[in-house]
């Protein structure tokens, strides 16, 4: 008897040692080979940077085989690689109201820090995944733009299947815009809109469909607001660059004959957070680097008690209680509109602190779009259509103009879009949510994509 225990045990312990590496083979088959950092150095150069990366080993492999192989068994998931099957059973969870704590299993992610030279340190930590296993997340989250569109692509096609999220995706995209705004050189592909000072010569335009010469400033919608103005009311600006724009109406006004103590004020909201801000505000590590945003006034000291620039506060964290006097007028040149990833949030907050009888006017990209169960409206017509009764929308094509055009011809001219926005009701207006679900380029065109919130049952 005790030979036949013997023997069963060497037969189980040969199984289990041969399962065990089948698992740890297989399962590091199934992740893709980190790259490997070349560099044009010379061999041995090359072999110092050896270390880059590493693979995970392969017990930490088979744990996390194991991981995923019990989630399977005991929840009924099927292979977390087999698409078409883990999108049916997702699909009947999340309808069900029982979508399990850690949808698509768990990954291995690298934690790399800096060693002795030119060594770095590798360890590896398993975390819930962020994206379906069949998405490369380590490029997704290196920025690969490829597997960002895959990703998207695949996001939108499971909507359309499921009308569930997937869990992380808009968070995921929320983190990707919020980098955009601090990363400017993402920003500045993102929202190509006027470049440089920003100064009223160059965005006069903006709110124009006709072209005039940048000489006609009095007659330019912006300054006929801005004429109106009277000496207790407010100019606001928000994403105001250098605040350039304000400074120079604050002189054209006083240019024109206009005394110091009948101009109106004016306050700059240009919110520049630093570097070190990204990981309070995203789960996305910071780069490194810490830039310095400050811009000199350029007013002379009789004028500069008309200007105000508040720099350092998101305005959405301002209680509406500090902005006195209200604001008459709100510009948004490809300002927070743009940059934000829900625009209507932005039109409520400007509509809550503005005062009676003033006037929001934006200039953002055209291709900024709402897309509802069967159709894609522009973000102005989906304005309209929900509160059309309520708020007055003049809109139109912008001749936005970059700062370094000659103007010599139609062809220079950036075709964008601007809307005034005025609340008709004199009662208190508020639109739905929106969500940003992809941004990108579409047969040459670039887009940023929103969904009603109503829209999204599973938002994370």
């Amino acid at each position: 008897m005790n030979l036949l225990y013997k023997f069963i045990g060497k037969i189980l312990f040969i199984c289990l040692f041969s399962f065990h590496a089948f698992a740890g083979d297989h399962c590091e088959n199934s992740f893709t080979k980190p790259t490997v950092k070349q560099s044009h150095m010379d061999v041995a150069g090359e072999n110092e940077f050896a270390g880059f990366r590493v693979q995970p080993s392969k017990i930490t492999l088979s744990q996390l085989n194991w991981t995923n192989r019990l989630l399977r068994i005991r929840e009924f998931r099927p292979d977390f690689d087999n698409k078409k099957a883990y999108e049916v059973w997702l699909i009947k969870r999340q309808q069900d109201g029982t979508l399990p704590a850690n949808p698509y299993g768990y990954a291995i992610r690298e934690v790399v820090t800096q060693g002795k030279g030119f060594s770095f340190l590798v360890r590896h930590k398993m975390e819930s995944r962020r994206v379906p296993s069949w998405i490369n997340s380590i490029e997704l989250f290196n920025n690969n733009p490829e597997v960002q569109q895959q990703y998207e692509k695949w996001a939108e096609e499971y909507y359309e299947e499921s009308q569930f999220y997937p869990p992380g995706y808009l968070k995921w995209i929320k983190d990707r815009a919020l980098v955009g705004l601090i990363l400017k050189q993402e920003v500045s592909l993102l929202h190509p809109g006027v470049r440089g000072r920003r100064s009223l010569e160059d965005v006069i335009l903006a709110f124009e469909s006709e072209r005039h010469s940048r000489n006609d400033v009095f007659t330019s919608k912006l300054m006929t607001y801005v004429m109106s103005l009277h000496k207790n009311e407010r100019w606001m600006d928000v994403g105001a660059g250098n605040g350039s724009l304000l400074e120079d109406g604050i002189l054209v006004l006083h240019n024109s004959g206009r005394a110091i103590g009948e101009i109106p004020h004016t306050l700059s909201i240009n919110y520049e957070p630093q570097f070190s801000d990204i990981k309070r505000i995203t789960s996305i590590d910071s780069p490194k680097g810490v830039p310095s945003f400050i811009y000199p006034n350029r007013l002379p000291q009789s004028l500069s008690s008309k200007h105000e620039i508040w720099n350092d506060r998101l305005l959405q964290n301002i209680p509406n209680e500090e902005f006195i006097p209200k604001p008459k007028l709100i510009t948004d040149i490809y300002g927070m509109f743009s940059y934000s990833t829900n625009p209507a949030s932005v039109i409520n907050k400007y509509m809550s602190i503005l005062n009676e009888g003033g006037v929001i006017g934006i200039v953002y990209n055209d291709d900024t779009i709402v897309r509802l169960e069967d159709k894609e409206l522009p973000v102005h017509e989906w304005v309209i259509t929900i509160r059309g009764g309520q708020i007055s929308i003049e809109h139109g094509k912008s001749l936005g103009v970059d700062i370094d055009s000659s103007l010599e011809s139609e062809a220079e001219y950036n075709r964008n879009r601007y809307m005034w926005i005025r609340n008709v009701s004199g009662k208190s207006v508020e639109l739905p949510d929106l969500v940003q679900v992809g941004f990108g380029n579409k047969d040459g065109r670039f887009r940023r994509v929103f969904r009603p919130s109503s829209d999204i049952r599973n938002a994370p």
